[in-house]
């Protein structure tokens, strides 16, 4: 999934590569002190929110169908790619 975005006058493209994983144990911090992380459950998934808004649509559509995906978000326009 890759999202282009304008935070505070710099324009950034980042890209989000997601994995479906089932761990044996969560460790909820980060070896890394600009990255964080919050968990909740997916059946509130779609009322949390998550940026960018393509990754957000493109996981609760994974969800249903399970099909590989990758997404782009340009300002607010999210495209699926086949």
């Amino acid at each position: 999934m890759d999202n282009f975005y304008e935070e505070e006058g710099t324009k950034h493209h980042e890209i989000n590569l997601v994995f479906h994983v089932i761990p044996e144990k969560i460790v909820s911090e980060s070896r890394e002190d600009h990255i964080s992380f919050f968990f909740f459950d997916k059946k509130n998934f779609k009322k949390e929110k998550v940026l960018a808004i393509a990754l957000q649509k493109a996981i609760l559509k994974w969800q249903k169908d399970k099909k590989f995906f990758w997404a782009s978000q340009i300002k607010e326009k999210t495209i699926f790619h086949k």
